[in-house]
């Protein structure tokens, strides 16, 4: 499969060698599942893998953009994709007569024409995730016509054999590690993905050229090693410049701005003040049944083992008898995260914490906050209640997830203030874990996911949100008549 740049140590070593002048493309060693972004002839087409990061690569307001001080061609920059949405390009061409150059976008394979004024700084972290577009060329294949080029006609016949497939697999006539930006195209072979899950059914791109298209040759083996397809060389395209990359929009929200009843000294968002209660014993008795224990359902996103587990606790009204009462609490705790999710999606309710602050705030006590969390297959970032654990020397935080326990590292440009209204709630999830004896060494439990369990009633808060148990039932007959068995007894 393909192998992006930033996983390859030589590639890292190489990249802060150039101190991040340069991004660099995605090689193929083997082959890759991609999906076609833009079809110019079978010697220049360009792909994208299936599981591309594309939508975490372009840039929405609020954000900062920062001029480009010198403009040349070959260097990268942050250009209009879309409408008020900045894409990451290269610069193949220049007219400094009229301030506009010829941009091409490394991760959408798109050329376009923009003026001077709405090239901008990529962050320098972006610089470390390689080209989302690979540009391929068939290489057994080749035109018959009288001067070896790519007839119109060919090319519109060979668009709709390709457009027959949702999906394509790329092999590799050799062994390509070259991810230089200035390389040529990739010989391949293609083939047309019938059955996602079963690939043995693809069907060769090229063959089916070869039997339904005039005036085409394929070869046993490449063949096709002269037209490399260069960027700067194919595009030969007058400057037309749309109207959204003639300039930055003129309410373009570069920070948001408190004022008036948004002052980050309201005490309603004050991150010294704004604390969540964490779970006590005092806390838990609503939720204890006559035998002193409760129910909870395991936290499928966070460890297992007998020193850690995540568990959502249920009221004791909620078990009536029937699962109904599992997909209340469910619905409960979505409707909760959902709220959540509307609040702070909102711009103006978005206040972001500065690195100083954190440290600030950490030297006085605990410090809570909210986390967006961008989704790999959304372009909008998921919002999550946090504690702030440490800020690292690596100018990373220590985070951990109030509402499903889990632990992560997070960059201070992703942690916002939370409102006071946010923090009345407990957290969603206690951290639970085995009272063991001397020498007991740790054991990794196998519990699933949708079963209610019984916890206790053995137990103590050793720590704010920590419990310490010696007991974990599966709750009456839903586990199969295993209701009496401790499960932190099973290794």
């Amino acid at each position: 499969m393909a192998e992006t740049c930033p996983y390859d140590a030589n590639v890292q070593l190489k990249l802060k060698q150039q101190n991040w002048k340069s991004i660099q493309r995605m090689p193929l060693k083997d082959t890759a599942i991609v999906e076609m972004v833009r079809i110019e002839s079978p010697s220049s087409i360009f792909v994208r893998p299936k599981n591309h990061i594309r939508d975490r690569l372009i840039y929405r307001e609020p954000y900062k953009l920062s001029p480009l001080t010198h403009l040349e061609p070959g260097q990268f920059a942050l250009a209009p994709l879309e409408e008020r949405v900045f894409g990451r390009c290269v610069i193949l061409r220049t007219d400094k007569t009229n301030d506009e150059c010829r941009v091409f976008f490394i991760d959408d394979g798109i050329t376009s024409s923009v003026n001077f004024e709405c090239l901008f700084q990529i962050d320098e972290s972006q610089f470390f995730y390689p080209w989302q577009v690979m540009q391929i060329t068939l290489g057994r294949m080749e035109s018959l016509s009288p001067d070896g080029s790519w007839t119109p006609s060919q090319c519109s016949d060979f668009v709709n054999i390709l457009s027959r497939f949702d999906y394509f697999q790329i092999n590799a006539c050799h062994v390509d590690l070259n991810c230089a930006p200035d390389r040529p195209s990739i010989l391949v072979n293609l083939y047309g993905i019938a059955d996602i899950d079963n690939l043995s059914s693809n069907i060769s791109i090229e063959e089916l050229c070869q039997s339904e298209m005039a005036d085409v040759l394929v070869s046993v083996f490449p063949t096709n090693l002269v037209d490399d397809a260069l960027l700067d060389d194919k595009d030969s395209e007058d400057f037309c410049v749309e109207e959204f990359r003639k300039k930055i929009p003129h309410d373009w929200v570069h920070e948001i701005t408190q004022t008036g009843d948004n002052n980050d000294n309201d005490e309603d968002w004050d991150i010294e003040k704004c604390c969540v209660p964490e779970w006590s014993m005092e806390t838990l008795e609503e939720y204890c049944r006559y035998d002193d224990c409760f129910i909870a359902l395991v936290e499928p996103r966070s460890s297992i083992t007998s020193s850690e587990i995540h568990v959502l606790p249920i009221k004791n009204e909620l078990s009536n008898g029937d699962e109904q009462w599992m997909f209340d609490h469910y619905g409960k705790v979505a409707a909760y995260l959902q709220t959540l999710e509307d609040f702070y999606s909102d711009i103006k309710n978005q206040r972001p914490l500065e690195l100083e602050e954190l440290k600030t705030a950490l030297s006085k006590g605990k410090v809570y906050a909210m986390a967006s969390i961008p989704h790999r297959k959304q372009t909008e970032s998921s919002w999550y209640r946090c504690e702030i654990i440490e800020v690292m020397t690596t100018h990373n935080v220590s985070v951990r997830f109030l509402d499903n326990g889990q632990k992560s590292f997070e960059k201070p440009k992703n942690l916002y203030r939370m409102h006071r209204n946010h923090t009345y709630q407990l957290p969603l999830a206690i951290e639970i874990f085995e009272i063991k004896g001397d020498g007991e060494d740790e054991k990794r439990i196998k519990i699933p996911y949708d079963v209610p369990l019984l916890v206790g009633p053995e137990m103590k808060f050793i720590a704010p949100g920590k419990l310490q148990v010696s007991q974990l039932r599966f709750f009456g007959e839903i586990g199969g008549g295993r209701g009496n068995k401790n499960l932190l007894e099973a290794i």
